[in-house]
């Protein structure tokens, strides 16, 4: 009994040492782009990786969770028309989102936004219904119309987009030409190291 006490202890600290490396780690992140933005503030941000699984989707959730919870008024938007994981993750409803916003003339922006349980800072608008083609959607006017709503959008500091990775689909450029700045998370010893200057 006395052992497996030790261990849960030793557990509970380890947890709590990540969760302060990951919350310092995405703090120092915020703070850079705010000095990236001293000529003109930064307010919509692709967060994006150069192919699947390295980690995108997280990356963009416990970033917007930390601008949260310093006080940051932030929207997360699911872009990833193609596999959206944001509403999985965050236990939302998928039924209106960004495809229904560009493509129902009838819907307005705060139709599809959800807020995130007790983070009254976050909220978020989910991939919506997957469309046919979602390079022509994303390409598409409506696209410009939406993401300039945002930007003019006084409800909050930071605009993060979740996109499709770099490499092999055209999304995530298309929509890159859009935003005011691209971070690329690239994960160690999991890719190829000519692929990050592939994506560039």
């Amino acid at each position: 009994a006395i052992e497996e006490f030790i261990k849960q202890k030793k557990d509970n600290k380890e947890s709590q040492y990540q969760r302060f490396f990951y919350q310092e780690s995405l703090r120092s992140l915020y703070t850079s782009l705010r000095f990236a933005g001293s000529d003109k503030p930064l307010k919509i941000i692709e967060l994006t990786s150069c192919i699947p699984s390295e980690g995108k989707s997280l990356i963009n959730i416990l970033f917007a969770k930390t601008l949260a919870e310093i006080g940051k008024k932030v929207l997360l938007v699911d872009l990833d028309l193609r596999r959206p994981q944001i509403h999985n993750r965050l236990a939302l409803n998928n039924i209106i989102g960004v495809s229904n916003l560009l493509t129902d003339n009838n819907l307005e922006l705060k139709d599809a936004i959800q807020n995130v349980d007790k983070y009254p800072n976050w909220d978020v608008i989910t991939s919506g219904i997957r469309p046919p083609d979602p390079t022509l959607l994303l390409s598409s006017e409506k696209m410009v119309n939406f993401v300039d709503e945002l930007r003019l959008n006084s409800n909050y500091d930071l605009v993060l987009f979740d996109t499709t990775p770099l490499i092999g689909i055209s999304d995530a450029a298309l929509i890159s030409d859009l935003t005011d700045a691209l971070i690329i998370i690239i994960s160690l010893d999991n890719v190829n190291r000519s692929l990050p200057k592939e994506a560039l």
